[in-house]
C-alpha cells in the first residue's frame, strides 16, 4: 500500500534517490525538500488547497501537487479531476483542456478552508463555506498569589489547523478573586462596532469593561442601522463607517446606482445624480419591445416617451427583437 500518511511523511521528509522507484513503504532514500513525498520516484508538494502550490501550472489533487489536468487532456477518459463544484461525469476534453458539469447548487462540498462550516456549492459554481464561530473561550482566571488575572477573547480565531484559539491577555489585578474575576465573572464581550472591535476581553480592572482589538482598516462590517452579516460598511480605525474610498460608494438611498456618482468625504458618501446616463438596454417584453432607458434628474431609470413599440400581436425573439412569423402558438405574443 502506497504511503498515504502525508502529514506524517512530510513532517519526516522522507523523499527519494535519484532514480527510485514507488515502493508500498515510504522508504529511506535521501530526502527531498521539506513538505515533498516521494511517489513514482518523483518528490511531490504536499498540499491542501491549490494556493499551496508553488509551480504556477500545478493544482492539488489528493493531497499532492500535479500539473492541472484541464491544462491539457486528449480524451474525456483524461477528464478525472473536476474541481470540488464540478462532476468527472459527463466531463469532454475540448481543444485540449477538460470541460466538467457543475454540481447543482446546494451539493456538498470542501474548500479546503479548515476555517469554514457547511460547504456548498453556490448558484456561480463556486465551493463556499461559512466561517467558523469561536465562541467558547476558557473561563478567566487568577494567579495563585491572587495579584494576576488571566483573560480570554469572548470571540476566538480559527488558526490555520481549524482550531479556535484565544490568545490569553494577563494582567496584575491585585485581590484578583475579589475584584477582576468577580467583576467579569458574567461579562461577555462579542465583536463590537460592527465587527470592527474585535477579540473582546473582559479584564475588570479599575472596573473597566471590554479591552477590543481594532480590526484592519477596510474590512467589511455591518452598519448601525444595517442586519447582522450586511456587510454594507468599511472598517477605519476601529470603526465601521459607510465607506473608505468612492469606490465603496455604491448604494445611494433611492434611485439606481448606475444613475449616481458616489464619492467618499470622511467616513461618509454622497452621491451626485448623472441624468442622460444609460441605465437599460432596450428589450423586448410580453409583445412589446421597449427603448433603451437612460438615468433622470433625480437617479431614477424612467421609460422614456414613447416606450416602444408593439410586436403587433407577435412574441418576443431573442434579445429586443420580435418574432415575425407564426408557425405554433409559442410565436405569438400573450393574449
Amino acid at each position: 500500500m502506497r504511503c498515504v500518511c502525508l502529514a506524517a511523511c512530510a513532517a519526516a521528509a522522507i523523499g527519494c534517490a535519484k532514480g527510485a522507484v514507488d515502493t508500498d513503504r515510504c522508504g529511506k532514500g535521501p530526502a527531498c525538500e521539506p513538505g515533498f513525498l516521494c511517489v513514482a520516484a518523483r518528490c511531490r508538494q504536499v498540499c491542501n488547497s491549490d494556493q499551496d502550490c508553488s509551480a504556477v501550472d500545478e493544482v492539488c489533487r489528493d493531497g499532492l501537487c500535479d500539473a492541472d489536468p484541464n491544462a491539457r487532456c486528449v480524451s474525456h477518459t483524461d477528464c478525472i479531476h473536476p474541481g470540488p463544484c464540478e462532476s468527472f461525469i459527463g466531463a469532454v476534453c475540448t481543444g485540449g483542456a477538460c470541460v466538467y458539469l457543475p454540481r447543482p447548487e446546494g451539493y456538498a462540498c470542501d474548500d479546503a478552508d479548515s476555517c469554514t462550516e457547511d460547504d456548498v456549492c453556490d448558484d456561480r459554481g463556486r465551493c463556499v463555506g461559512q466561517p467558523r464561530v469561536c465562541a467558547d473561550p476558557p473561563a478567566g482566571s487568577c494567579s495563585g498569589d491572587d495579584a494576576t488575572y488571566t483573560a480570554y477573547p469572548t470571540i476566538g480565531v480559527c488558526g490555520a489547523d481549524g482550531s479556535c484559539q484565544y490568545p490569553p491577555l494577563i494582567v496584575p489585578c491585585p485581590d484578583c478573586q475579589a475584584s477582576c474575576f468577580a467583576a467579569c465573572a458574567s461579562v461577555t464581550c462579542p465583536d463590537a462596532h460592527g465587527g470592527c472591535q474585535t477579540q473582546g476581553v473582559c479584564t475588570g480592572v479599575g472596573g473597566s469593561g471590554c479591552v477590543y482589538v481594532p480590526a484592519a482598516d477596510g474590512r467589511r462590517c455591518d452598519r448601525p442601522d444595517s442586519a447582522a452579516g450586511a456587510g454594507d460598511g468599511v472598517c477605519i480605525a476601529g470603526v465601521c463607517l459607510a465607506c473608505r474610498v468612492d469606490a465603496d460608494c455604491v448604494t445611494p438611498s433611492a434611485g439606481q446606482a448606475a444613475c449616481f456618482a458616489g464619492s467618499c468625504a470622511a467616513g461618509a458618501c454622497s452621491y451626485t445624480p448623472l441624468p442622460a446616463v444609460g441605465c437599460a438596454a432596450a428589450e423586448c417584453r410580453d409583445g412589446f419591445v421597449y427603448a433603451p432607458r437612460v438615468c433622470g434628474p433625480l437617479g431614477d431609470c424612467p421609460l422614456p416617451v414613447p416606450a416602444g413599440s408593439s410586436c403587433l400581436g407577435f412574441a418576443c425573439a431573442d434579445g429586443a427583437r420580435c418574432k415575425t412569423s407564426c408557425a405554433t402558438p409559442a410565436d405569438c405574443a400573450p393574449g
